[in-house]
């Protein structure tokens, strides 16, 4: 697979290094910067210098085109020859992507019109004047055109794209009934959720951990999940209740409250498919219990996926799938679980 970033004299250094830094390390990939004349180009600040690798005529047909932006980007919007390259790569791409007012490039080459996109807030207005419809996120899909915010966005728009770069080898990834490639990772994500250990609460207040999936998640819908899993107690044990600050990573909490709040943000929302990978570690057994119900709870509605290495889980599974040397394996010895099956140890067989 090949990869262009395109740099230019006075681009942000970030804009292109970020992307660099993901998507270089994908197994496989031939990752190339092309200038209209290769050598050193010097950034924006002019204290840095990154090498163009090749010329613009040297690689016409990448798999993937990454525009970065910067002031330097602004002799660009009507250098033809550099907009004629992009409209060229365009064609063969399967992904073409900006970051920043890299976007305007884009623009200017004529591939925005009708798209949504976005660019660095103060210049995102002027994607109108190339027909795109502006919009206010940090990364926007639209077909195969990804463009993303301002410098460190790069990084996510570099994330979105791996995870977008290679399809199954066999068969295909479906959400309710649907193929996720054909549809916005930004979608596919709203319907996904996950609580685990080693997932950190984020430094901010507990509301704002709790909201983190959904940030204008109305009152109502904190209130459901405050009340699905019980954390009335923990928030009246905290000084400032739901408004107490959360320092990075949580290390003002205990584990065990760490891990409730780290549950219930992962139920805002509802969403369809809910990830617990060992979401029962650290907690007594009434926090455990709390689990089981939230399990018991989406049974039949939505699709709960559990790691775990407690085996009373297995009661209410309808699958039990085991890793054994590397391979993921239904193991079909497991019965189906039952709404009124007891809750007791199962023993595991030894491998």
């Amino acid at each position: 697979m090949k990869i262009a970033i395109l740099v230019f004299p006075r681009l942000t250094a970030l804009d292109a290094v970020g992307p660099y830094e993901v998507l270089s390390r994908i197994p496989g990939v031939e990752l190339k910067f092309v200038a209209s004349d290769p050598g050193e180009l010097r950034t924006d600040t002019g204290m840095l210098g990154i090498s163009a690798d090749a010329a613009l005529s040297e690689l016409t047909d990448p798999d993937v085109l990454v525009v970065p932006g910067g002031v330097g980007n602004r002799a660009l919007l009507s250098d033809e020859p550099v907009l004629d390259w992009i409209r060229k790569a365009d064609e063969s791409s399967q992904w073409t992507t900006s970051v920043c007012t890299g976007s305007l490039l884009l623009g200017a080459a004529g591939l925005l019109d009708g798209k949504r996109a976005t660019s660095h807030w103060a210049y995102r207005e002027a994607l109108r004047d190339y027909g795109a419809e502006p919009v206010a996120e940090r990364v926007v899909e639209d077909g195969k055109l990804i463009t993303a915010a301002g410098v460190s966005a790069g990084i996510d728009m570099g994330l979105t794209l791996a995870a977008r770069l290679f399809d199954p080898d066999e068969g295909t990834v479906c959400l309710d009934g649907q193929d996720v490639s054909l549809h916005r990772t930004s979608s596919v994500r709203a319907a996904l959720s996950m609580a685990a250990p080693d997932l950190p609460l984020l430094r901010g207040t507990v509301e704002e951990n709790l909201r983190y999936r959904w940030p204008d998640a109305p009152p109502d819908e904190l209130a459901r999940v405050i009340a699905d899993c019980s954390l009335e107690r923990l928030l009246a044990e905290l000084p400032e209740g739901i408004e107490t600050r959360v320092v990075e990573g949580g290390r003002n909490l205990s584990a065990g409250q760490r891990q409730r709040i780290s549950l219930a943000r992962a139920l805002v929302g509802d969403p369809k498919v809910l990830l617990l990978d060992e979401a029962d570690a650290n907690l007594d057994r009434e926090a455990r219990a709390l689990i089981d119900r939230v399990i018991r709870a989406r049974g039949g509605k939505r699709t709960v996926l559990v790691v775990s290495h407690r085996p009373e889980v297995l009661v209410w599974a309808d699958e039990v799938w085991r890793l054994e040397d590397g391979r993921l394996e239904l193991d079909p010895s497991e019965p189906n679980g039952q709404d009124d099956a007891p809750v007791s140890p199962r023993r595991l067989p030894t491998t």
